[in-house]
C-alpha cells in the first residue's frame, strides 16, 4: 500500500527495540537513512517505504566483506556530513563480527 504509515510501536516491535529508544531516536535524529519521522498532531509515523528501504541497507552492509566493511568505514569517517548515528555503529558491529569471526 503506497504512503503507508507505521506508529512507534508498530516500528519498536518490527526492529525489535522498546518504543522509548524510538522516540529518543526521533529527537536525536538518529534514524538510519532515508527514515524521518512524520508528526502528525502530538503522533510520529514512519513511512513504511523508508523503512524497508533502511532495512535493505541494513542487509547490504552485513553482507559486506570485512575489508569492504572497512573501506565504507573510511569512506564515512571523510564525509562529516555522512549517514546517521546507527548506520555508524552498525558498521563498527559488522567490522567487529568479521575480525572476531562472529557472524
Amino acid at each position: 500500500m503506497p504512503g503507508q504509515l507505521l506508529t512507534v510501536p508498530e516500528l519498536a516491535e518490527r526492529w525489535s527495540l522498546s518504543t522509548k529508544t524510538i522516540y529518543n531516536w526521533s529527537t536525536e535524529d538518529a534514524f538510519p537513512y532515508p527514515v524521518k519521522p512524520v508528526k502528525l498532531g502530538f503522533n510520529l509515523r514512519f513511512r513504511l517505504n523508508e523503512v524497508e528501504a533502511a532495512e535493505k541497507a541494513d542487509r547490504v552492509i552485513l553482507a559486506l566483506s570485512g575489508e569492504e566493511c572497512m573501506h565504507l568505514q573510511m569512506l564515512l569517517a571523510a564525509d562529516a556530513a555522512a549517514p546517521t548515528k546507527r548506520l555508524r555503529m552498525k558498521l563498527e558491529q559488522a567490522r567487529d563480527r568479521r575480525i572476531t569471526g562472529v557472524l
